[in-house]
C-alpha cells in the first residue's frame, strides 16, 4: 500500500490548488482502504487460528502411515490411479488399500506397527510387491519411489503387441508415445507433435484437443513459462519419449483434490531415459538474397535431474518468439496498435474480479516483416523428496514493419450502410524482458511451500501513418482522415504467488493458504496530427494537433484459504474463503498546439483525465465431493460480495459506487466407462468486473474517425458455462477419440455501443465528431451466448503405413451490441473440418499431408442485406526425404483460397518453400543447405474479422521470395550418468 501511496504522491497537475484538494480527498479514501485491507488481514489470521484449533480438536489418536510415490520405469512419469494394498504380517485378513493421486503419490494409514507386504498393480504395467517394516518409534514410513515396468507379453523370441501402442488415456491425462510417429533424425519437437492426434500448430499457436496450450512442462518442470511454440521448436524430437496432454488444475486444487475450474491445457514432454549426463542442440547460420539472414542456436545440458537450456536467435525473415508476458505490462490506453482500432470488445478478466489489462495485447506473432533478436535461458532441478525449482529468463527485440489494406462494412439500419477503407503503414520497435521462477519446497511429509515470482518489462516505439475514407454503399463520400502519430510506451509488471499447504494426520484433512500480489505500471507518450474532412462540405474540417502523456498504475492483492475434511472414505467437504483487493490509478494529459506561443500548452479536457478505481471482493464457498472407482460427482457454491468504487478527479469530479451480491454455483460429474475411456460434465459460473480502461471516461483518439471512451456506469457480467469432455484411447487398435462441448450464457456482457454521427456533432462531453465519425463505449447487454463443439479422431492406416487424424468443429456465437441506440443481434456460424495424414514409413521418408475447411455464415438483425457466407480452404504438404544418407530433400507447400470476401480479397495463392541439403562430418551432424522461400512468388496475407458492429477484410504485405544458404551443426552428446 505504501508503494501505491508513494506513486500517487507523484501525480500532479503543476501543483494546482484544485488538484491538491482532490488529491487530499483521494488520499484519505486510499488510507481508509489501507485500513480495510489491514483489518482483512487480521480477520484472515483469526480465521487460520480458528481453523487450526478446530482441526486439532478433531485429531484422532496416534496413527502410523506408509507413504510414497509410484512412477513408470523411467522414473519421470508419475502414475495416477495405481492400486496400492498393504497387508500386515500379523493379520492378512484385513488388507488396507488406496490409489495414487494425480502426482502418483499415496498414503496408507494403520494403527499397527510391524512388517507389511505392499502390492502395486495398474493396467498396462507389471505388478510389483515390496516388503517394509514400521517401527514403533516411527509415525511415518517414507518409501523410495516405486517404478513399474510396461506389461509387454513375450513368447520365446516373438513379441506380441498387436498394433504399436500410440495413445493411452490415464484419467484426464492423454499420453502419446513418440516412437509411434516417425520423423527425421534432426526434426524438432514441433514437427513431431504436428503428427499426433488432436494437436495442431497454426499462426505460432499450439492447440491440443481444440484448446490453446497455455503451458509446456519438461519432465514435469516448467519450461519457458507459457511460450509453447518456443519450447517445442528448441527441443529435438529424438529425445522425446512421450507427450502428455493435461487439463492442469491449479496447485491448490491439485493438493485438495477439488477442481476449482481454473484448468489450463498443458503439454508435458517426457524425455527418454539415458539422458542424465547429456548435451544436445544445434547451431546454425545462413545468408541469402536481398540481404536476408538468420543465425542462432539451442543447447540443452542434462545432468541428473538438472536441466539447462540456452537459446539465441537473430534474423530478418520473420522468425519470432513472442509470448503473452512480453506485452503484459503495456496498457491499452498507450499502445496504439493497428490504426483501425478494430479489435474485439473487451470484458473483465475471465474468472477474475477485474484489474487485468494485458489481455488487450495478446497478439502472438505479428504480421508484416520483422527483424528479431532473442535470447533465452531455462533452468530446472530437483532436490529429491525436499522439492524442486525451475526458472527462465527471456529477452526479445523486434523491429516490425506493416503495410495494410482494410475494408470494413458497418451494420446500419439506414438502408444505405457505411463502408470504411484504410491504407496504413506501421513501424514498431519493441524490447521485452521477462523472468519467471518457481520453487517447491517440502518442509516435511505434511507441510510444503510453493513460491512463484514473475517479473516483466517492456518498451515500445511505434510510428503510424494511415489514410481512412468513409463512404456509403452508393459510393458517396462521407468523411476522410489523414492521420500521423508517434507512440512511446514503457511498462513493467511484478507478480508473486506464495502457497502454504498442510496435511493433517487424518487422511483427507488439509489446510492450504495462497497469497498473491500483483503490481504493474506503464507510461506513454503520443504525438498526434490528424486532419478530418466532411465529405459534403470539404471546407468543414477538424484538425487535431496534440501531445498526450499517460500514466497508469495497478495493484492487486488476493488470498485463498481452503480447508478440506474427509467425511468418509469416498466423500470429502471443502470450505474456502477468498478476499481480493484491486487498486487502479490512471492519468492522461492531452495538450493542443497553440499557434500564438508555438507550444503544446492548451489542455484538451475531452481527452484528459484523472481516474481512480477500487474493487473489493470477498467470496466464501462450500463444496462436497463423492468419489468411487467408476464415477465422481461434486456440487458447491460460492457467495461473492463485490464493491466497486470509481472516482474521476479531472476534468470534473464524478463518483460511482456499486455493490454486487452473487451466488456462484458449480457442479461436476465424471464417469469412467473403462480404464481408458471417461466422460466429464461440468457446470461453472463466474462474474467479470469491468477493467480500469473500460471504466474511465476518457477518449482514445488513436483513430480520430473512430473514437473510444470508457463508461463509469458499467456493471458486472455473469457467465454460466456448461461443458462436456469425452476421452477414449484404444491401445489395441491404436485409436484415440476426444470430444469437447461447451455452452456459455452471459448476463450483462460487456459489449460495444457505437454512435455514428449523422452530421457534424459536438457531444456534451466536448467531443467533436465530423459526419460519419464514431464514438464507441462499452455497455452491458443481455442475450449473449456462445456454443462450441470440437471432436478429433486418430487411427493408424496400415495400408499406407501412416497415421490419420480427423477433426470437426462447430461454433455458434450470438453477440448483441448497440448501434445508434438500436440493438443489433450479430450471429455467426462457423463449421471447420480437417484431416492430416502423417507418414510412419521410416525416419528417412517423413511427410505430412493435410487439408482444412472453414465455412462461416454471418447474420445481423439491423441490415440483413449484409448477411454473407465465406469459405477459407487450406491445404498443406510437408516432405523431408533422405534418398541417400548424405542428401536431404525438403519441401513445404501451403495452399490457401478465400471466397465470399469483398472485391479484391477473394484470392488463392500457393506458398512453396523448398530446400536441398548435404550432410557431412562425424555421424553426418553438419549440413549445408540451399533453400528458397516462396518459390512461386505468391505469398500473401488475408484475414476476415467479424465483430458485433462490422465485418472487415484485411490484407497485409508479407515477406516475398528469397534464396538462402544455411550451415547447421547438430550437437549430440548422449551419455548415461
Amino acid at each position: 500500500m505504501q508503494l501505491g501511496c508513494r506513486y500517487l504522491a507523484n501525480f500532479g497537475s503543476e501543483g494546482s490548488a484544485h488538484f491538491q484538494t482532490n488529491f487530499a480527498i483521494f488520499r484519505l479514501k486510499l488510507l481508509a482502504v489501507c485500513g480495510v485491507l489491514y483489518r482483512l488481514i487480521m480477520l484472515m489470521r483469526l480465521f487460520l487460528l480458528l481453523t487450526f484449533f478446530v482441526t486439532c480438536s478433531f485429531s484422532a489418536f496416534s496413527q502410523f502411515s506408509i507413504s510414497g510415490e509410484v512412477r513408470d520405469a523411467s522414473g519421470k512419469l508419475p502414475l495416477p490411479g495405481v492400486n496400492v494394498v498393504a497387508i500386515s504380517a500379523f493379520d492378512s485378513t484385513r488388507p488396507i488399500g488406496t490409489i495414487t493421486n494425480l502426482e502418483g503419490k499415496f498414503e496408507i494409514k494403520t494403527s499397527r506397527p510391524g512388517p507389511y507386504t505392499i502390492r502395486f498393480s495398474f493396467v498396462g504395467y507389471e505388478s510389483r510387491v515390496e516388503r517394509v517394516r514400521i517401527n514403533r518409534e516411527q509415525t511415518n514410513l517414507q518409501m523410495p519411489a516405486v517404478l513399474l515396468k510396461d506389461d509387454i507379453k513375450t513368447l520365446g523370441e516373438v513379441r506380441i503387441e498387436g498394433v504399436e501402442k500410440r495413445v493411452e488415456q490415464r484419467g484426464d491425462t492423454t499420453e502419446i508415445r513418440a516412437d509411434a510417429f516417425k520423423v527425421n533424425a534432426d526434426a524438432d519437437a514441433e514437427q513431431l507433435v504436428r503428427k499426433m492426434p488432436g494437436i495442431t500448430v497454426e499462426n505460432g499457436q499450439v492447440q491440443a484437443q481444440g484448446e490453446q496450450v497455455r503451458r509446456v512442462l519438461l519432465d514435469g518442470q516448467e519450461f519457458f513459462g507459457d511460450d509453447a511454440t518456443m519450447a517445442l521448436r528448441n527441443l529435438p524430437a529424438e529425445v522425446v519419449d512421450r507427450i502428455q496432454l493435461i487439463d492442469r488444475m491449479s496447485d491448490q486444487a491439485q493438493f485438495t483434490g477439488f477442481n476449482d475450474g481454473n484448468t489450463e491445457k498443458t503439454l508435458n514432454i517426457i524425455t527418454k531415459t539415458g539422458l542424465d549426463n547429456s548435451r544436445f542442440g544445434k547451431v546454425y547460420a545462413g545468408y541469402g538474397t536481398d540481404n536476408r539472414y538468420m543465425a542462432g542456436g539451442t543447447v540443452n545440458f542434462f545432468s541428473g535431474k538438472k536441466r539447462i537450456t540456452l537459446l539465441g536467435m537473430a534474423n530478418n525473415i520473420n522468425q519470432q518468439n513472442f509470448s503473452s508476458q512480453d506485452l503484459g505490462g503495456l496498457s491499452s490506453a498507450a499502445a496504439g496498435g493497428r490504426p483501425g482500432g478494430g479489435g474485439r470488445p473487451g470484458g473483465g478478466r475471465p474468472g477474475g474480479m477485474g484489474g487485468g489489462e494485458s489481455a488487450n495485447f495478446l497478439t502472438g506473432q505479428q504480421g508484416g516483416i520483422s527483424t528479431t533478436q532473442a535470447f533465452g535461458l531455462n533452468y530446472s532441478d530437483s532436490w529429491g523428496a525436499k522439492g524442486k525449482m525451475s526458472g527462465s529468463y527471456f529477452f526479445n527485440r523486434n523491429d516490425n514493419g506493416q503495410l495494410t489494406q482494410t475494408s470494413r462494412q458497418f451494420f446500419l439500419n439506414d438502408g444505405i450502410g457505411q463502408l470504411y477503407n484504410e491504407s496504413s503503414a506501421v513501424n514498431s520497435l519493441g524490447n521485452n524482458h521477462r523472468l519467471n521462477l518457481r520453487v517447491e519446497y517440502n518442509i516435511d511429509s505434511n507441510n510444503s511451500i510453493i513460491f512463484t515470482p514473475r517479473i516483466s518489462w517492456q518498451a515500445r516505439q511505434t510510428r503510424t501513418a494511415f489514410d481512412g475514407v468513409t463512404s456509403n454503399r452508393l459510393g458517396e463520400l462521407i468523411n476522410s482522415t489523414d492521420n500521423r502519430q508517434n507512440n512511446e510506451t514503457q511498462g513493467w509488471n511484478l507478480n508473486g504467488d506464495l502457497q502454504y499447504r498442510h496435511r493433517f494426520a487424518k487422511k483427507g484433512r488439509t489446510l492450504s493458504a495462497n497469497v498473491n500480489a500483483d503490481a504493474g505500471r506503464n507510461n506513454g507518450f503520443r504525438d498526434l496530427y490528424a486532419l478530418n474532412l466532411d465529405g459534403l462540405a470539404l471546407a468543414d474540417s477538424l484538425l487535431v494537433d496534440q501531445e498526450i502523456n499517460s500514466r497508469n498504475y495497478t495493484q492487486r492483492y488476493r488470498a485463498d484459504v481452503v480447508f478440506t475434511e474427509a467425511l468418509t472414505d469416498k466423500s470429502m467437504l471443502e470450505i474456502s474463503y477468498s478476499p481480493q483487493l484491486t487498486l487502479g490509478v490512471s492519468e492522461q494529459r492531452a495538450n493542443n498546439f497553440d499557434l500564438l506561443s508555438g507550444q503544446y500548452n492548451v489542455i484538451d479536457t475531452a481527452i484528459s483525465n484523472e481516474f481512480n478505481n477500487q474493487i473489493l471482493a470477498q467470496a466464501a464457498g462450500l463444496r462436497y465431493r463423492y468419489n468411487t472407482e467408476k464415477w465422481e460427482w461434486m456440487v458447491g457454491a460460492n457467495y461473492q460480495i463485490s464493491s466497486l468504487f470509481s472516482e474521476q478527479l479531472f476534468p470534473r469530479n464524478l463518483v460511482a459506487e456499486r455493490d454486487f451480491y452473487n451466488w456462484l454455483p458449480t457442479a461436476m460429474f465424471r464417469y469412467s466407462f473403462t480404464r481408458t475411456a471417461n466422460m466429464r460434465l461440468f457446470y461453472r459460473t463466474n462474474i467479470d468486473l469491468p477493467t480500469l480502461s473500460q471504466l474511465q471516461n476518457v477518449v482514445d483518439n488513436t483513430n480520430t474517425l473512430q473514437l473510444r471512451a470508457g463508461n463509469p456506469d458499467l456493471g458486472r457480467a455473469y457467465t454460466h458455462r456448461i461443458g462436456m469432455r469425452f476421452r477414449d484411447a484404444n491401445v489395441k487398435k491404436g485409436t484415440s477419440t476426444f470430444v469437447f462441448v461447451n455452452l456459455s450464457l452471459v448476463d450483462g456482457q460487456i459489449a460495444n455501443s457505437t454512435f455514428i454521427a449523422p452530421r457534424d456533432t459536438l457531444l456534451p462531453e466536448g467531443i467533436a465528431l465530423v459526419r460519419g465519425a464514431q464514438l464507441i463505449r462499452p455497455v452491458n447487454v443481455a442475450g449473449a451466448y456462445n456454443f462450441r463443439t470440437f471432436a478429433t479422431y486418430g487411427f493408424p492406416m496400415k495400408a499406407l503405413r501412416s497415421n490419420l487424424n480427423v477433426n470437426l468443429g462447430y461454433t455458434f456465437n450470438n453477440s448483441p451490441t448497440l448501434i445508434n441506440a438500436i440493438t443489433n443481434e450479430a450471429r455467426s456460424h462457423n463449421i471447420n473440418a480437417g484431416l492430416t495424414v502423417g507418414s510412419n514409413i521410416s525416419k528417412d521418408l517423413d511427410f505430412t499431408v493435410g487439408y482444412s475447411l472453414n465455412y462461416n455464415a454471418v447474420f445481423n438483425s439491423i441490415q440483413p442485406q449484409l448477411n454473407n457466407n465465406f469459405y477459407i480452404h487450406n491445404g498443406n504438404f510437408r516432405l523431408n526425404w533422405l534418398p541417400v544418407p548424405f542428401l536431404v530433400v525438403s519441401s513445404d507447400v501451403l495452399y490457401s483460397a478465400y471466397t465470399g470476401l469483398e472485391d479484391g480479397f477473394n484470392q488463392q495463392f500457393t506458398l512453396w518453400n523448398a530446400g536441398l541439403g548435404y550432410r557431412f562430418g562425424k555421424d553426418r551432424r553438419a549440413e549445408l543447405k540451399l533453400s528458397v522461400f516462396d518459390l512461386l512468388n505468391q505469398n500473401n496475407s488475408i484475414a476476415r474479422n467479424v465483430t458485433e458492429t462490422y465485418v472487415e477484410d484485411v490484407q497485409t504485405v508479407v515477406l516475398q521470395q528469397f534464396w538462402m544458404m544455411t550451415f547447421t551443426y547438430n550437437i549430440r552428446h548422449f551419455r548415461k550418468a
